[in-house]
């Protein structure tokens, strides 16, 4: 069975989420874009993006990541 891990671009420890975090992080901020780190009401995490009156909740890494390529911000992934 696959895990995250074992797909291309996504990171295998939380070490390594913290790295991704933070480049997506930079690759946004590139864009004028802010990303916040969060938790849904049941406390899962979640990311916020904002930029000008665009405000949007992306539920994983891999979905900021995807959503960053699609507005413009995209990069190399780790």
């Amino acid at each position: 069975m696959k895990t995250l891990g074992d797909l291309p671009g996504v990171p295998a420890t939380a070490a390594d989420d913290l790295k991704w975090e933070s480049t997506l992080q930079a690759r946004a901020a590139l864009r004028g874009v802010v990303v916040i780190r969060s938790t849904t009401d049941n406390g899962r995490p979640c990311w916020i993006a904002t930029r000008w009156a665009l405000t949007k909740q992306l539920d994983s890494l891999l979905e900021l990541s995807a959503w960053l390529d699609r507005v413009g911000a995209g990069g190399s992934k780790p």
